[in-house]
């Protein structure tokens, strides 16, 4: 679940689903701690959701503290660093926005050297389709996994169930599937409504389980 950090009451609707879900918090949101310690009392994984430069910056922002491709290695190390501690106990990190930052392989490289260096895995969220995110864990050894579908960029109960049959057929065909969503009261509804489906078709798991 992306984007977490703004509304707390939201989060814990995820947290009390009773699924092995990963919450994905920006560090530098107003209730990050607060959720970091809900997730903790569950059974829920909790990953750095890393604001990085879409490719449309400045007319959008990823927000505060985003890694941009004009920073140097250093400075890019030095912010790493302060979002990680604002998130103990992350296992893991995915790019909030970052079309732009995750085409560059050499930036890429500086931010994936630090997770390896940490023991963290790195999920693309695929914000474009010419990253390079995965490509470049690969290379360095750095356990990764890219997201399937976004379960709910259409908050339509219609269209959430058919991103869901698609995130199962990808399991079926391949034995593993990720989910990005969101938090809208339209998605915890869903998601509710789907766990019958969810526990009877497929194991959901923790993003951390399925890390190549």
């Amino acid at each position: 679940i992306d984007d977490l950090g703004y509304d707390l009451d939201l989060a814990k609707s995820f947290v009390g689903l009773d699924l092995a879900l990963t919450l994905s918090v920006l560090p530098m949101a107003p209730f990050t701690e607060q959720i970091i310690e809900t997730a903790g009392k569950k059974k829920c994984e909790v990953m750095v959701h890393l604001p990085m430069e879409p490719e449309s910056y400045p007319h959008v922002d990823a927000g505060p503290g985003a890694l941009l491709t004009k920073m140097s290695d250093d400075e890019l190390r030095t912010l790493l660093e302060e979002h990680l501690k604002r998130v103990p106990g992350a296992r893991g990190v995915n790019n909030h926005m970052g079309s732009r930052f995750t085409e560059s392989a050499d930036k890429m490289q500086v931010l994936l050297n630090q997770l390896r260096s940490r023991s963290l895995f790195y999920v693309d969220s695929r914000t474009t389709t010419k990253t390079v995110a995965l490509e470049v864990a690969r290379k360095l050894g750095v356990a990764a996994a890219e997201r399937n579908v976004f379960l709910d960029n259409d908050l339509t109960q219609e269209a959430m169930a058919f991103q869901l049959r698609r995130l199962l057929a990808i399991s079926r065909q391949t034995g593993k599937a990720i989910a990005i969503a969101h938090p809208h009261p339209e998605t915890v509804t869903f998601m509710r409504q789907s766990l019958p489906l969810l526990k009877r078709e497929a194991r959901v798991v923790h993003v951390s389980e399925i890390m190549e």
